[in-house]
């Protein structure tokens, strides 16, 4: 046998994708091939034509794409060994997992997520830092909360304004939709916390307060609706969290209260609405610093919260009984969990710039977490905002003090790619979240920006 022959290893390509399916048998290829390397296999396989002119495998994407991508004619694949992105070679892999090279290697793949593009319709900047956005899958609209009291409708499409609501006295903190009506929450510097209703009238689209929720004890910094929507809970700088009813039709807690009592900016047409107090159904002071962020389970029967004081809590929503404790060594600073999974994983984010999962199973049949605990530390500021993809449990996105807005697979490490959104003259972005094939961004520039996906 020829020394300088390079050492082989047996593995089995498996496409997640059946409209990449290769055949079955399992094949050999050099320990040392990386990423480039066997999508070029995957290609071959496929029958894919290579007019890159490139032979080289050293070339190999581990870091987030911050460029154009590969004009090359062949699918970029990304692939995964025990559910985690491979990101060093085939040989490097079996030495740190104490593998056999002479066992056959299973490795799954999929095509490599596309950068996202810049939606190149413009919208007018606002006079105001943007806080917060929020997409309703009722109403497919984007809904945003300004610095300056107002909450703003946007068409996906085209990013124009459908309508403007002035509703808050001091800054919008936290906007968040209904998924299953034409809902709108938002919770405000000036204590309030209001809920909205919006009517997508084809030739003057409104929005109108209904509700005024009550207990709330400072400025309120986070909100969430159940799935079921008949549920919202809302967390406030205290550490204060309530749990409402917000189906006012059949609650008994709902007092009418007249306009001149309960007089709040408006814009003309909604001028003469009256709204309703609705009192909590629960309060009660989790956190000893201000709340963060704030996710309903999947059954709507656990509510997660997350805080400055360093803690992520998991509370029955019945008994109001604490399930789950964990605590950090930083302030968590926003929250986010998958609508796509039944899994109970949640992201948080950090003033150190890092993210952080968590696995939320209770219990000693909870299975082996299938993502990294921390991600590599890629943001160079505060994180101020994290969104899971609804379509795509494992797809994360986030934003930063630093101005940019980051996408991640939680099966890796590091970010897939990075978006230079609000980062102009030291500009901040301050929220991010999904639409339909399409992420938002906001920041301190005042502008919300789409990028499609």
């Amino acid at each position: 046998m020829d020394s300088d022959e390079p050492s082989k290893v047996r593995v089995k390509l498996v496409s997640i994708l059946p409209e990449y399916n290769v055949p079955s048998d399992d094949i050999a290829v050099p320990s040392s091939i990386r990423r480039p390397g066997l999508s070029k296999v995957v290609n071959y396989l496929l029958g894919n034509a290579d007019d890159s002119g490139s032979d080289s495998d050293s070339n190999d994407d581990d870091n987030d794409d911050d460029g154009n991508n590969n004009k090359s004619s062949l699918v970029e694949f990304d692939f995964l060994v025990d559910n985690k992105f491979l990101r060093q070679s085939v040989e490097g892999y079996l030495r740190s997992n104490n593998i056999s090279s002479e066992d056959v290697l299973r490795i799954d793949f999929l095509p490599k997520a596309k950068k996202p593009e810049e939606d190149k319709n413009e919208n007018e900047a606002l006079p105001d830092w943007v806080s917060s956005l929020s997409y309703s899958n009722i109403s497919s609209t984007v809904a945003s909360g300004c610095y300056d009291g107002t909450i703003r409708i946007y068409d996906p499409v085209n990013m124009s304004t459908l309508t403007a609501l002035p509703c808050h006295s001091s800054s919008i903190r936290c906007v968040a939709s209904s998924g299953s009506s034409p809902l709108l929450a938002s919770g405000g510097h000036d204590q309030q916390l209001l809920v909205h209703s919006y009517s997508a009238n084809q030739k003057s689209p409104s929005l109108s307060t209904t509700l005024s929720l009550q207990g709330m004890t400072n400025s309120v910094e986070s909100i969430a609706f159940a799935d079921d929507s008949s549920l919202l809970a809302a967390g406030d700088f205290s550490g204060m969290l309530c749990i409402y009813d917000v189906n006012a039709e059949t609650s008994d807690q709902t007092s009418e209260t007249t306009t001149s009592s309960k007089k709040r900016k408006t814009d003309k047409k909604n001028s003469s609405v009256s709204t309703k107090d609705l009192s909590p159904l629960h309060s009660n002071k989790l956190h000893v610093s201000a709340v963060s962020g704030i996710v309903f389970s999947a059954d709507s029967k656990t509510l997660y919260s997350s805080s400055y004081d360093f803690s992520v809590r998991a509370t029955d929503i019945a008994t109001q009984n604490p399930l789950l404790t964990l605590n950090g060594n930083k302030v968590a600073t926003c929250l986010a969990k998958p609508t796509a999974s039944s899994k109970e994983v949640l992201a948080t984010g950090h003033a150190d710039s890092r993210i952080k999962l968590w696995d939320m199973r209770v219990g000693v049949d909870a299975a082996a977490a299938t993502y990294n605990s921390t991600l590599r530390p890629s943001h160079k500021g505060y994180i101020s905002g994290l969104a899971f993809d609804p379509t795509d449990s494992f797809k994360l996105s986030s934003s930063s003090y630093d101005g940019l807005v980051k996408t991640w697979d939680i099966r890796c490490e590091l970010p897939m790619h990075t978006i230079k959104a609000h980062n102009k003259d030291d500009g901040k972005a301050l929220a991010v979240c999904y639409g339909e094939n399409s992420i938002f961004s906001a920041g301190t520039d005042g502008n919300v920006k789409k990028w499609a996906i």
